[in-house]
């Protein structure tokens, strides 16, 4: 419930829908990824609420991120779409090895199937990843991500951040409390996303040597 403009109201074509399987949305807006691996979106058309003709045609979507006012989806091939107000940029387009998407308030980072990553959006808010950063993203396990900063998780348990310092962007000062001692397959939760992010890994890795 709420306002239309919004996404306060679900359009009647959507709300039929039997086979919607994950929602995401915008500050104004949500899409709905269907089984058949297609998506739907209604709200504030500014917000993403409206799903360009190429993007709802396609029928290989594995995840839908939403942010700010924009969404990025991932595709089977290991490529992103977007749409809203935040364009992907081109090398990041262009990449068949993505496979995680997190937003942040108003940025995106993408972990690719080498375990390293790439970012866009607001630079200080973690939209560009500073070189010294940069060299320290080898063989990430994981990424997440708040509203001004990202986190990743390496396989030797390290905790890599940047994005705006003291909102969380900054873990120096912590790092003796982070490193070696995080895992990230500790929970039932994370076991079952941990298990889904190496049977995407494993795919992107076997598309890329076939």
């Amino acid at each position: 419930m709420g306002s239309t403009g919004y996404g306060g109201v679900v359009p009647a074509g959507i709300g039929g829908l039997t086979d919607i399987v994950e929602l995401s949305g915008t500050e104004r807006a949500f899409a709905a990824r269907r089984s058949d691996g297609s998506v739907v979106a209604w709200g504030s058309g500014v917000y993403g609420g409206n799903v360009p003709a190429p993007i709802a045609a396609l029928t290989d979507i594995r995840t839908v991120t939403g942010k700010n006012a924009s969404f990025v989806a991932l595709l089977s091939s290991g490529r992103v779409v977007g749409w809203g107000n935040l364009a992907i940029p081109a090398p990041v387009a262009a990449l068949t090895d993505i496979v995680q998407v997190v937003c942040g308030g108003v940025a995106f980072a993408a972990l690719r199937a080498n375990g390293t990553v790439v970012a866009w959006g607001t630079a200080d808010r973690g939209g560009e990843i500073p070189d010294a950063i940069v060299a320290r993203l080898v063989n990430v396990r994981a990424i997440y991500g708040n509203t001004h900063a990202f986190a990743a998780l390496t396989s030797s348990g390290e905790v890599v951040t940047w994005g705006r310092g003291p909102a969380g962007g900054n873990s120096d000062a912590v790092a003796d409390q982070l490193n070696g001692k995080i895992f990230y397959e500790a929970t039932a939760l994370s076991r079952g996303l941990g298990m889904r992010e190496t049977r995407l890994l494993e795919a992107a890795e076997s598309e890329q040597t076939s």
